[in-house]
């Protein structure tokens, strides 16, 4: 019996325990009113971060100075594939662009793993609004052919680059947006 009730009181305890830590001090003696203006003063500080960011977004594609640091590529039949940003990534720098492709564990041309390619940038134009920035540029090099790109990047930073080729190939970068002083990429040996 004395087993029994020694259980009792440990889960009794552990609940309360638990209890006690998930309240959140701050909003226990709120009214509804308070708690209210605490979530549209939440909202608003995220929204000014949002066009905050946007304006410094618009500022990379403006300077052609730009890194999308790549978790995810889709392939054109929209099968999807994680991949480290360290070393998958479609960068602009001036009138350059490069596009990595590498995959873990396996030795590829640019001795990263896969390939890079680079190309001199022809036609490019950037735009934006109050929830997006979009860039379509074309860019041509001698292992990367002459190929369209399109970026799209949001408030939060995600981007999304889909980079088409002459003969129907297609493929979708998606990553990070980032100015190129803050990227932290590792571009391997071009591909020629």
């Amino acid at each position: 019996m004395k087993i029994r009730h020694f259980f009792i009181v440990l889960f009794l305890f552990i609940c309360f325990t638990g209890y006690a830590q998930t309240e959140n001090p701050d909003s226990k003696n709120l009214t509804k009113e308070e708690k209210k203006a605490m979530r549209k003063a939440k909202k608003e500080e995220d929204k000014r971060k949002r066009e905050e960011a946007l304006n410094n977004f618009k500022e990379y594609a403006k300077k052609r100075e730009w890194v999308v640091e790549t978790y995810m590529v889709f392939d054109k039949q929209g099968q999807s594939y994680q991949m480290d940003p360290s070393t998958n990534f479609v960068s602009v720098a001036g009138e350059e662009t490069t596009i990595q492709l590498s995959f873990n564990g396996i030795m590829g041309w640019n001795g990263v793993g896969g390939i890079t390619l680079e190309g001199k940038i022809g036609k490019y134009e950037h735009s934006g609004d109050s929830k997006s920035v979009n860039i379509t540029m074309t860019a041509m090099g001698s292992g990367l052919g002459i190929v369209d790109i399109f970026l799209s990047v949001t408030g939060d930073g995600n981007g999304r680059v889909t980079v088409s080729g002459n003969w129907g190939d297609r493929i979708t970068f998606q990553g990070k947006f980032v100015s190129l002083e803050e990227s932290s990429v590792f571009k391997g040996t071009p591909t020629y």
